[in-house]
């Protein structure tokens, strides 16, 4: 028995040790969490396992990772605020890792969405960063009829303008946009994150407001291709270089990797006395509209994706006109026959062909490394029309004055033209035909006689003979846009880095078509589409090809986040941009001076002269820059600070340096508070420094139009007037505002400030003198023959303050009967000039840059959806009243110019989805057709029943249906 003790003993304790043993059994969960239906990560979500006491959260490429837990079934819970909660059964067993991805769907709450503009550190949610930042999901911008995504973005958000832009030269084909009132180029765009490259094209004429800008074109994302849309409301030039005065529009693809949807959409305008156009046997209305579009999520690896998108569609114009006084004249006086109605057109222009291709890609290499790249290619064919041209009164063209001041027809010397020096001797001289009230005066028998002979007479030319009738330009644009991103990223631990590389391209290849090169006189170039309605004697149509604008940019980016601790994380980073803008070459015709010049007949393509020798030119700039951001907050999310700061060199205009501050401080679960202070910057562009253009402007001083000029500021001429090398603009900005979020309820408001001296824009016009002509002729800028009257440059001299307040308010509702989705957003906005230059800056312009725009907007809408399958929005806007700066005013004063008053207009849309599948649309745009007020000197003037700058257009109610079928 002595002996069995150590024995007994020795298996007593080795039980004793083993139950300890048994009793630990452990095992470590781990996975990524997404959103739902992409593979988007997901920072920042919380997991839990409640019986536990035990939890963690994911890292920024969504990977979580809890230890330690013990063996057996557990619930699991994943939580973010503004997303649904997931919860799981999960058992874990001794030793093993068991693994399990999670996707958390949005809350219907739409404005609780996670962002990654405005931050460098983990992304946030709406109500959880420091500045105000909208998140406006892909189901808000295509449940509308229109495929302009410039045109759904304005629809839905009151702080964010885009205007028709009828007759404006080449921004018709990319419209300036505007963010808070502010120019179109104060807003920064990124796709995915990364910089988007700017358009080709410099409004020349933009009512004003946009006049002089270069931005990027938004209109040619399509809408499919979206999961959402950020735009952060707040100065971000410490965070993300030039551009960033007014805010930032992130725009993030779609990135799932299976699934996908096809859909046609068509409609068209609903507009005039449609009775009588259902007796005539037509459809009533116009802008007819179809679109087909597509989305496919495909595998990339096992966990990587491809996301395409492609769209086609076609738009035919509109018309909003009256016929004209001077074309009725024409018509009723002179009983001339080839005179068309209407005379000029107002209204949107035709768009062919547009096809939008859109990818998104990435490839995991492991839990911690994904390459990505997204790019795109567009093109399509945008034509609208220019001024009518009086075949009596044109100047340069049809009409001239003599040496008493009298109206006359512009007649051209044949003979004089061929050989000047060798005018047959007897050889009869073209007789003087004079025009009274912008008609022949057939009262005055000589007179009348003097115009058949002039129009009977080979020697004798005058247009009349081509277009008897008068003629209005045809101006159009073949559009290219293309760009290329890729980087690699990677988190290792606690530290982050992006590396990325982007390509973008902008193209604008012009041609006009129903207009002349006077200079040439009948030996016009001409098209192969044949005989021109506008021109039925001819055999062809004058045709010409101006030149193309060209806007190239690449950058390099590498980005570092690094999380010291669970509440402070520093990040930096540097850029490398090179930037090009190049003027190539028109046909000689669309530029050269023919040999009617000498005769007073206006050289080059009439309406937007050609780029010649002296125009086309390749610029560019390239800009190095380097950044730094801290973020500080508490552990629960009390409190938040972010400081930022960016140095950057710019090879033209040297050093910038500008810096941010924000805060966030929550005053109790439901309230926070929030503000922020920063400096921004615009550099001008290297198109703004060197492009000159010459077009045709209707001038409302002079009730006519007028060949007017925009050359470099730092031309000799220019100088003169008070011209000098273009600087950046520069900004402060302040915001202050507050948030309530509690259960399904949602409601901020924001004030902001924005300051922006050494602002840039046009100048006001210039009358040329005859030693301005001989300094433009010494400089190179204009060629001999011209008869440019007015000209214009690029100025520094002036400064803003713009103001307002933001409102955002949504309230979701969930019943047996479905769920219902309340929002409003209300934006006021003023801007006032606190510094100018009388010299260089007008008071009309003035006017136009403090109440173009309307200083009021909002929405409501009201978004069910039924249990059934069905859906069904309401939404009323409302615009408050504005001044429209190309009306024709009356007496000399701007005070005296039209303000329009303030409109409501209201769309309504349905949905039944059937066969689970499919989903059929019907939807009115504008449903009640309000419109602008109508403009009462139209006829007298050039035609435009509203105010061509309405800000939500006059094309009245859009009707449109949708089929689509997703999978």
């Amino acid at each position: 028995m002595v002996r069995s003790t150590p024995t007994v003993f020795a298996a007593l304790l080795a039980l004793a040790l083993a139950l300890p043993a048994a009793a630990s059994a452990q095992g470590t969960l781990e996975g990524r969490i997404t959103i739902a239906g992409s593979t988007t990560p997901l920072a920042g979500a919380q997991v839990s396992i409640p019986s536990l006491s035990m939890g963690g959260s994911s890292g920024p490429t969504g990977i979580y990772s809890v230890g330690d837990i013990p063996a057996g079934t557990h619930e699991v819970v994943f939580t973010l605020i503004g997303f649904q909660e997931e919860r799981r059964q999960v058992t874990i067993a001794d030793g093993q890792t068991e693994r399990l991805n999670v996707s958390l769907a949005e809350r219907a709450l739409v404005v609780g969405g996670l962002v990654v503009v405005g931050t460098r550190a983990q992304p946030r949610t709406v109500t959880q960063s420091p500045v105000p930042v909208d998140v406006i999901p892909s189901g808000d911008i295509i449940n509308q009829g229109a495929t302009d995504f410039a045109d759904l973005l304005r629809n839905v958000n009151p702080s964010f303008n885009v205007n028709i832009q009828p007759i404006s030269d080449a921004a018709t084909f990319a419209r300036p946009a505007n963010l808070r009132g502010l120019a179109p180029d104060h807003t920064l765009m990124l796709v995915n994150g990364k910089r988007r490259h700017r358009t080709a094209v410099i409004t020349w004429y933009g009512n004003g407001l946009a006049d002089g800008s270069q931005g990027p074109d938004i209109a040619l994302i399509p809408g499919m291709a979206l999961r959402q849309a950020e735009m952060l409301r707040d100065g971000a030039s410490a965070q993300y270089g030039s551009d960033a005065i007014a805010g930032v529009m992130n725009f993030a693809l779609k990135d799932a990797r299976s699934g996908g949807m096809i859909e046609y959409k068509t409609g068209g305008n609903l507009f005039g006395d449609t009775s009588e156009q259902l007796e005539r046997g037509i459809l009533p209305g116009d802008g007819e509209m179809h679109t087909i579009s597509g989305n496919i999520g495909l595998p990339l690896g096992e966990t990587g994706f491809l996301n395409l998108t492609g769209e086609y569609g076609n738009a035919l114009p509109t018309d909003r006109s009256v016929q004209r006084t001077d074309a009725l004249a024409l018509i009723n006086q002179e009983k001339n026959s080839s005179v068309r109605t209407p005379a000029q057109i107002w209204g949107a222009p035709e768009v062919s062909d547009e096809i939008k291709l859109w990818a998104n890609a990435g490839h995991n290499f492991d839990d911690y490394t994904q390459l990505y790249s997204h790019g795109n290619y567009v093109s399509k064919q945008v034509e609208g029309g220019f001024y009518f041209r009086n075949p009596n009164t044109r100047s340069g063209v049809f009409g001239t004055s003599n040496e008493a001041g009298e109206s006359i027809l512009l007649v051209g010397d044949m003979l004089a033209a061929a050989d000047p020096d060798n005018v047959p001797v007897g050889a009869a001289m073209c007789p003087e035909v004079r025009v009274v009230g912008g008609v022949v005066d057939t009262s005055d028998e000589e007179n009348e006689a003097n115009w058949r002979q002039v129009l009977n007479d080979p020697n004798c030319f005058t247009f009349q003979k081509i277009f008897p009738g008068g003629f209005t330009p045809q101006f159009g644009a073949n559009v290219i846009d293309a760009s290329a991103v890729v980087g690699l990223k990677r988190t290792s631990g606690d530290l982050s880095w992006d590396a990325s590389g982007s390509w973008g391209k902008s193209n604008m290849d012009f041609y006009m078509y129903n207009t002349v090169n006077a200079s040439l006189g009948p030996n016009q170039p001409c098209s192969d589409e044949g005989t021109s309605p506008a021109v039925p004697d001819q055999q062809c149509t004058p045709y010409f090809e101006p030149g193309i604008y060209d806007q190239q940019e690449i950058n390099a980016n590498l980005d570092l986040s690094y999380a010291m601790s669970e509440t402070m994380n520093i990040a930096g980073g540097a850029e490398f941009r090179r930037e090009g803008f190049e003027i190539m070459e028109g046909s000689r015709e669309s530029w050269t001076e023919g040999p009617l010049a000498t005769q007073g007949f206006t050289p080059g393509s009439n309406g937007f002269t050609g780029f010649g020798p002296l125009t086309a030119g390749n610029w560019t700039r390239t800009n190095f820059a380097a950044y730094g951001q801290v973020d500080f907050k508490e552990v629960d999310n009390k409190w938040l600070v972010d400081v930022a700061g960016r140095v950057e060199n710019f090879s033209d205009f040297g050093l910038t340096i500008n810096g941010k501050v924000a805060a966030r401080v929550s005053l109790s679960d439901a309230v926070a508070l929030r503000g922020a202070a920063s400096t921004g910057f615009r550099a001008p562009t290297p198109g703004q420094q060197n492009a000159f253009n010459i077009s045709t402007i209707y001038d409302p001083d002079i009730m006519d139009l007028t060949n007017n000029g925009t050359i470099p500021s730092t031309s000799d001429l220019a100088n003169l007037y008070g011209g000098e090398a273009l600087q950046p603009e520069k900004s402060v900005n302040l915001s202050l505002g507050w948030v309530f979020e509690q259960d399904n309820f949602h409601l901020s408001t924001d004030y902001f400030l924005i300051n922006v001296s050494d602002r840039l824009t046009t100048s006001k016009n210039f009358e040329l003198s005859t030693a301005d002509i001989d300094r433009l002729l010494d400089e190179g800028i204009i060629r001999p023959g011209g008869v440019l009257k007015r000209f214009r440059f690029f100025i520094n001299d002036f400064a803003t303050r713009t103001q307002g307040i933001d409102l955002v308010a949504a309230y979701a509702v969930e019943s047996e009967r479905g769920v219902t989705n309340l929002t409003s957003a209300w934006n006021w906005t003023t801007t006032s000039v606190t510094q100018h230059n009388d010299e260089t800056l007008s008071d009309l312009r003035i006017r136009i840059l403090e109440e173009g725009l309307p200083n009021l907007r909002g929405n409501v809408a009201v978004n069910h959806e039924f249990p059934a399958g069905t859906r069904a929005l309401v939404r009323a806007s409302y615009w408050g009243g504005y001044f429209d700066g190309e009306t024709p005013y009356y007496e000399d004063s701007p005070s005296e110019t039209i303000d329009y008053p303030g409109r409501m207009l209201v769309d309504v849309e349905a949905a039944h989805t059937f066969m689970d599948s499919y989903t059929l649309t019907i939807g009115a745009q504008n449903v009640l057709n309000t419109l602008p007020a109508e403009y009462p000197g139209a006829a007298d003037g050039v035609g435009n029943r509203y105010g061509q700058f309405t800000p939500f257009g006059f094309n009245g109610t859009f009707l449109y249906t949708r089929l689509s079928y997703s999978w």
